[in-house]
């Protein structure tokens, strides 16, 4: 679960304030197109995952330490 979004200009507010900056028939206004896409919305989504570890340590007499780990993880 998201936390909160980062708050930003919707698509409206962003033409607005270009439009106001550049001008109607400038280049910047031109090429924005007409999409309004919330981009966090589709990013940010709930997904399942998993997470295995195993880790295993130890020495042979004193002269030969070892150490051995191993980890999966697992997220849609």
């Amino acid at each position: 679960e998201i936390a909160g979004k980062t708050r930003v200009l919707n698509a409206a507010d962003y033409r607005s304030l270009l439009t106001d900056r550049f001008g109607a028939e400038s280049t910047a206004v031109s090429l924005l197109g007409d999409s309004d896409t919330d981009w966090q919305d589709e990013i940010y989504q709930s997904a399942f995952g998993h997470e295995h570890n195993l880790s295993l340590s130890g020495g042979i007499s004193d002269v030969l330490p070892y150490r051995l780990s191993l980890g999966y993880t697992d997220k849609k």
